[in-house]
């Protein structure tokens, strides 16, 4: 597009009113020789600002026309005086505008771009913009071809006070939005505007606000406003069978197997297998899942205390697991977190020595308190496992009086205890024994650290090929707890808990072989002849 265009047919030498002097890296200098255009409040029934800071300018340069924004006005002092004095007429001082350059339309463009490397010359000439040019400048901000309504109007731009902003919301969300300035700026009160219409358009917006700063700024009737951790919880979604059946054709050619999962359920089963007594209170769906997960229990030996939503398919988990082991997790929590304060019974805890529970279900704060209280009043030790540093960040408070009133043995990873109690491992562990009996902090490749009163134990890993690290901290403690059930010192109970991990790591998924399983109670029963010995020999 030519100049003469961008004008829509007015003279673009009325609108002339300088050369640029000066480049740099950053912005440009202009001399004005057109004082009078400068001074001028209207010209050709068109009403100009000049004066004034952030005014929109054109750059007429080799490269294409440049679209500039004025951040900087200076004058010499006869040049000020001469304006005064005499209007334009007179004045023989040219003074000077900083340009900063935010965007260049090409010879054959129609819109404007980010101008990129391509630069400023000397002496090209630089004009007033119109309105029109604005309006253009707008337009070319829409880069969304999607036939869309755009949103009302949140803004206008600057000092221009009928240049009103009106873009599509997906030229605003569909790629990263963000909005920086200095303190007191207006970055709340601007992205407040956008929200406005958002929400006023009966737009889908998710609105995360931590510091319930724009929680006064809607009414009941225009968002609903849920409170993390009270009335609502964090998950990644439903999977639906569609979007199950899309995932299957998508990974099709990738090796893939499913299994019966979940921390306190891999847990459980692991103190199944090693020869100690134990049950899973859970919830599972009307659906094959439920079906395979209940017989995976019973399978394992444990005591399927399952109740059946009619409504909910079964909690789920697709496990991506990356060359090194490492893996990434969509769970779908479903029927599981149905799971009521009412469904709790006392029985369920009769003769059982443990009640071990896994931190993602801490979100129902009056569930766990009653399966707790149930627990203790049952006459069981209470283990938690912290699951995850969000589930601590986001139920702080909660989880330290939970330790304070009931817990006696705290499981943690490096994450979590750092977010637990902001110190390193081995100062993490020493303060979580403060609050329990036991406390247990897993640093992966590193071991484990265990402390109980004063004793504390580093437990080194075990030198092993990682495949998978899927479960490993679910094993360990599945390890721990049935060694502390059998009567073990806590240091054997980590060495039992890290011989369990070290196994679990080698292989894809949670289930070790029956080869595997035997392998580690043989080395139970050395543990537990060898502790029988020294009690002799005392």
């Amino acid at each position: 597009m030519t100049l003469e265009e961008l004008y829509g047919g007015l003279n673009p030498q009325d609108y002339y009113i300088g050369k640029v002097t000066q480049i740099y890296r950053g912005c440009s200098i202009a001399q004005v020789e057109n004082t009078g255009l400068m001074c001028d409040r209207s010209r050709f029934n068109k009403s100009f600002l000049p004066n004034t800071i952030n005014y929109f300018v054109l750059i007429d340069s080799t490269v294409g026309i440049f679209l500039g924004e004025v951040f900087e006005n200076k004058a010499s002092r006869k040049n000020i005086l001469d304006l005064a004095n005499f209007g334009t007429e007179n004045t023989s001082d040219y003074h000077e505008i900083s340009i900063d350059t935010i965007a260049i339309m090409s010879d054959s463009g129609k819109r404007f771009e980010l101008a990129g490397f391509k630069t400023l010359g000397i002496t090209d000439k630089v004009y007033l913009a119109t309105d029109e040019i604005y309006e253009l400048f707008l337009q070319s901000l829409e880069f969304s071809t999607t036939e869309e309504e755009q949103l009302p109007a949140f803004a206008t731009y600057l000092n221009k006070s009928k240049a009103e902003v009106r873009l599509k919301a997906s030229t605003l969300f569909n790629r990263h939005l963000m909005c920086i300035g200095a303190t007191n700026s207006g970055k709340s009160t601007t992205a407040l505007a956008i929200l406005d219409k958002v929400v006023s358009s009966k737009r889908k917006a998710l609105i995360i606000d931590p510091t319930g700063e724009y929680r006064n700024a809607f009414t009941d009737e225009e968002i609903t406003k849920l409170t993390l951790g009270v009335d609502t919880t964090v998950s990644p979604g439903k999977i639906s069978m569609e979007q199950w059946e899309q995932i299957q054709v998508r990974f099709a050619s990738v090796r893939k197997r499913m299994v019966a999962g979940g921390s306190a359920s891999n847990t459980i089963s692991t103190i199944a297998s090693l020869g100690g007594k134990a049950a899973f209170i859970g919830k599972i769906g009307n659906d094959e899942v439920g079906t395979f997960y209940r017989e995976d229990l019973i399978k394992n030996g444990v005591n399927p205390i399952l109740l059946t939503s009619e409504d909910k398919m079964s909690g789920c988990s697709i496990v991506l697991i990356t060359p090194d082991g490492e893996r990434t997790f969509a769970t779908y929590l479903g029927a599981a977190a149905d799971l009521q304060p009412d469904d709790i019974r006392k029985e369920a805890f009769t003769g059982y020595d443990i009640f071990h529970i896994e931190g993602y279900l801490v979100q129902n704060h009056e569930l766990i308190e009653k399966a707790i209280r149930l627990a203790k009043e049952s006459g069981c030790l209470v283990s938690l496992d912290l699951a995850s540093y969000n589930v601590v960040n986001e139920n702080h408070f909660f989880l330290k009086e939970l330790a304070k009133k009931y817990v006696d043995i705290i499981f943690a990873n490096e994450d979590e205890s750092f977010a637990y109690t902001h110190l390193n491992p081995e100062e993490s562990v020493a303060k979580i024994a403060e609050q329990c009996d036991i406390a247990v902090v897993k640093v992966g490749k590193r071991g484990s650290y265990v402390q109980q009163g004063s004793q504390r134990y580093h437990i080194g890993a075990i030198t092993t090929s990682c495949t998978d690290s899927t479960g490993a901290g679910d094993l360990y403690a599945g390890g721990f707890l049935h060694a502390l059930s059998d009567g073990f010192d806590i240091r054997r109970c980590g060495e039992i808990g890290t011989i369990a991990a070290g196994r679990v790591v080698e292989i894809i998924g949670t289930k070790l072989s029956e080869e595997t399983w035997d392998e580690i109670r043989r080395i139970c029963a050395l543990y537990r002849g060898f502790m029988m010995k020294y009690e002799i020999k005392n």
